[in-house]
């Protein structure tokens, strides 16, 4: 019941119920705190009442000291009994038939003894404080004293406050309510703005800026929160934009190509011509496959940012595969390695080396050159070749999507222009960094730094040719 209020409606309900309950708890406090000081002053009353009234009774007879009072009850209930216990002096009227309670034994001459009696017919059954002791008279007799004082307030008096306390605190709900219903509701307007401004945005490229307070408490966070998450929102609207663009064009080229060919195929050529189509057209099929494959590892890539299936891993081994089959394919490949451990997916990891074992395959002159190497902290992988440097300016943009450098020598040589983007992809997935840089002897570079795994050190023995 309580969660399918509202916010606002929960902060008030909470908020006056706590206050109910805490007012209750102050009144039951103030109470108790009453009762005790009320029977403390009738204790300290009725022992001082008592020794006065004993002073008066060793000079004076009983109904002298204590003349006999009305019909009325009066709170200060006050008693003379003689040695056979008679009642032979009194304050009111409903005193004068018995005594107000049974001393057994008595107390001795002068001394005092008092007793807490709950229900006193005498007081109209309010709890008093009951003093007694025994004096001599002036006619030799020895008198017994009671002196009596309440401890609570009179039942109609309390019935009466008791209302009038309850008034007060239905009173002081009452305001807190209104107080707290203007005070949420002027704190939760700024919500209510976002709320319908957020209701009006039916796409991510309508995605506008929300109205929100220039403060520092949760809710001025709440709506800097929302405002980024929509300008993240516009921006990833736009590069997927960008990306079904770029990626649409790249397919239709080798789609386009196909088609021709097949065209051709269909019509009359010599076997010779027949040969260089298909072969076109073959190439084509390989790259466009090689295109779809790119595009289904950047789409992974961007589903998650979770390492499913992470292991500790060998990247030294990683490497040494890699670099076989780049020398399978006619490759120049030189290998320097230090025996380096890193945490991860061991596919998306092997598809880092590989993507830029390829890439310089495909700009270097002649010679390819990898090093793995660790500084105790991180891993090294630096991939060489000795084709032209990254220029400064680019070396940021080459690791978008569907950047080319050279787009037509990329193109021939089988590029798809997303090989170093899913490197960096990969990469800051496994909480590393790449970047394209230029090597101490002028090759160009590009360098990937890892996490070491989790309990593995590096050795500092001298990188081994491979």
């Amino acid at each position: 019941m309580f969660g399918r209020l509202g916010v606002r409606s929960r902060i008030i309900a909470g908020s006056v119920t706590m206050v109910g309950v805490v007012l209750a708890i102050l009144a039951v406090v103030v109470w108790r705190a009453t009762t005790t000081a009320l029977t403390a002053t009738a204790y300290t009353t009725s022992v001082s009442t008592l020794r006065t009234l004993s002073h008066d009774l060793e000079s004076q007879p009983p109904r002298v000291a204590l003349p006999a009072g009305g019909e009325a009850i009066d709170p200060r209930i006050r008693q003379v009994l003689d040695d056979n216990g008679d009642v032979v002096a009194w304050s009111a009227a409903p005193l004068r038939s018995a005594p107000m309670i049974a001393l057994d034994p008595l107390p001795g001459v002068g001394q005092v003894h008092t007793e807490l009696v709950g229900d006193l017919p005498a007081a109209d059954g309010a709890s008093v404080m009951v003093a007694a002791t025994r004096v001599t008279g002036p006619d030799g007799r020895l008198l017994t004293v009671l002196v009596a004082e309440p401890t609570s307030i009179q039942p109609a008096a309390a019935r009466k406050l008791s209302i009038v306390a309850l008034a007060v605190i239905l009173a002081a709900l009452a305001v807190l309510f209104l107080v707290l219903r203007y005070a949420v509701g002027l704190a939760m307007h700024p919500v209510e703005v976002m709320r319908s401004e957020l209701e009006s945005i039916n796409s991510s490229r309508e995605a506008r800026s929300v109205t929100a307070p220039h403060r520092d408490d949760e809710i001025g966070r709440l709506g800097r929160a929302i405002n980024e998450l929509l300008d993240r929102l516009r921006r990833s609207d736009a590069e997927r934009a960008s990306f079904v663009s770029d990626a649409g064009h790249e397919l239709r080229s080798p789609l386009s190509t196909v088609s021709v060919s097949l065209e051709l195929l269909s019509g009359e050529l010599t076997p010779q011509r027949r040969a260089i189509v298909a072969e076109r057209a073959s190439g084509e099929l390989t790259r466009l496959s090689t295109l779809v494959d790119d595009l289904l590892a950047l789409a992974k890539s961007d589903e998650s940012a979770e390492l499913v299936g992470a292991t500790d891993l060998d990247l030294d081994d990683l490497v040494l595969g890699e670099a076989a089959l780049a020398r399978a394919r006619g490759g120049q490949v030189t290998v320097r390695l230090e025996p380096v451990r890193v945490t991860g997916v061991e596919a998306q990891v092997t598809r880092v080396v590989r993507n830029l074992v390829e890439n310089a395959m495909r700009h270097a002159a002649g010679e390819i050159r990898i090093e793995v190497s660790g500084d105790g902290e991180s891993a090294l992988l630096a991939v060489d070749n000795d084709g032209p440097v990254v220029p400064e300016s680019d070396r940021e943009r080459i690791f978008e999507r569907f950047v080319r450098l050279d787009e037509a020598r990329d193109r021939d040589r089988g590029g798809s222009g997303l090989g170093l983007a899913i490197v960096r992809e990969l990469v800051r997935r496994h909480g590393g960094n790449v970047t394209a840089t230029e090597a101490p002897d002028g090759w160009c570079r590009f360098l990937v730094t890892l996490p070491v795994a989790e309990g593995s050190s590096v050795d500092d023995s001298p990188m081994v040719p491979v």
